[in-house]
């Protein structure tokens, strides 16, 4: 986990969990992979801070199957708030579900777009 941006005295953090495993095409093994990392980051900002607000983004490579239009996507979480481990235990647990539904949205709309290449996932 890396580091992106901070800000405002470092209050505002932005990190990035990239994927090792390139071959890597099932978003929720991926998640799976990165749970401890991400655990063990977000329970240190709680131990300091007390409290804050995080969403997680999941980024990947697409391409439409009829051309050579490659492009990222991104799927985003809703902003929470955390004020507790027992409240981020349960976050952190829906957060896959939510970025796997969007996912699949995307697809079924989107006629089209295949996924080829899971990049990386950010915190905010």
């Amino acid at each position: 986990m890396r580091l992106l941006k901070s800000s405002f005295k470092n209050r505002i953090e932005s990190y990035q969990i990239t994927n090792d495993d390139e071959g890597e095409l099932a978003p929720d093994s991926m998640l799976e992979n990165m749970k401890n990392i991400l655990t063990s980051k977000l329970l240190e900002i709680l131990n300091k801070r007390g409290a804050f607000k995080f969403n997680v983004e999941l980024f990947g490579e697409y391409v439409k199957p009829k051309g050579t239009t490659i492009e990222i996507k991104s799927f985003q979480t809703k902003m929470r708030l955390i004020h507790t481990v027992d409240e981020l235990t349960k976050y952190l647990s829906s957060q896959s579900s939510e970025i796997l539904t969007k996912m699949s949205e995307f697809q079924e709309r989107d006629s089209g777009w295949a996924l080829i290449r899971l990049l990386h996932l950010e915190v905010n």
